[in-house]
């Protein structure tokens, strides 16, 4: 009975699921605005730590990137869709947080990252459904981005990349929504298996960046596109012995495009003052 009184205050399962997926959506945004603030100031503290800017002789910067892999998950949807899986997005995206690396008197850099991607069920939620399935990768990459343009507010580039990556695709059986009380008491969850890879990858195509001056920061706005060639082709199961009938067919390569977001400090000797008049202000 207890359980049973807990249901009716907290509400319909289904409005709690919806309330919830609204939480995580607000607080995917205060995460990501935390994440690039948190970069801004790095960023000021190893401005403060170089000298004259005159001098250096590489600039560092930051960045965040959103992506989407446009992959081939058509083998993998004609399996588990007739099995009464959803069917998974043919394209898999998520963000990018990392540094560029820059000669002072050039504009071509070098950039390094992590990236996180997945690609979830087609269409709408369907909160009825027992069954789901996702693909997730972590990545670790680096890229080349050669200017070909000498102007002094816009970048033209090829680029050229690689990196290493971890995918994992889960399917999901027996899920009940329920609330947390319920789920505590009957202490049940959904079944799981999951296929995973570990793949290399390398990726070319062109660039264009727009640079916007603020205050003593250099802010780029850009996008890029191209493709990407990976060594995966399967998905390998958990369980020895890793039977080779039992592997996910699921092609990694495919087109991509990039919206990029970067900054980098030109005017280090203000930042400088400012630091001083601050310490002076506080020893005061």
């Amino acid at each position: 009975m207890a359980v049973e009184e807990l249901d009716l205050l907290q509400g319909s399962v289904f409005e709690k699921v919806i309330l919830f997926h609204k939480r995580v959506f607000y607080l995917s945004l205060i995460m990501r605005s935390k994440i690039f603030l948190f970069f801004l100031l790095i960023g000021w503290q190893i401005g403060l730590a170089q000298s004259d800017s005159t001098k250096r002789k590489h600039i560092i910067g930051f960045y965040s990137q959103a992506n989407t892999v446009y992959g081939d998950l058509a083998k993998i949807n004609d399996v588990i869709v007739p099995l009464g899986y959803p069917q998974l997005r043919d394209s898999y995206a998520g963000v990018s947080i990392g540094y560029s690396l820059r000669r002072s008197t050039r504009k071509s850099y070098i950039n390094v990252g992590l990236s996180y991607l997945t690609s979830t069920r087609s269409g709408q939620t369907d909160l009825a459904a027992t069954k789901d399935g996702a693909l997730k990768n972590w990545e670790v990459h680096v890229r080349a981005n050669y200017d070909l343009i000498k102007h002094p507010k816009w970048l033209i580039y090829p680029y050229l990349g690689e990196g290493l990556g971890y995918g994992e695709f889960t399917l999901y059986d027996n899920i009940t929504r329920q609330s947390f009380a319920t789920s505590v008491a009957n202490f049940s969850g959904p079944t799981t298996k999951t296929w995973s890879s570990i793949y290399v990858y390398i990726n070319t195509g062109m660039g264009i960046e727009r640079k916007f001056r603020v205050w003593v920061y250099d802010f780029y706005v850009g996008v890029s596109g191209g493709y990407r060639l990976s060594t995966s082709n399967f998905f390998s199961g958990n369980y020895p012995p890793f039977y080779q009938s039992d592997r996910a067919p699921i092609k990694m390569s495919g087109f991509e495009w990039n919206f990029r977001l970067r900054f980098e400090i030109w005017d280090l000797k203000r930042l400088n003052r400012m630091d001083e008049r601050w310490g002076q202000k506080n020893r005061k």
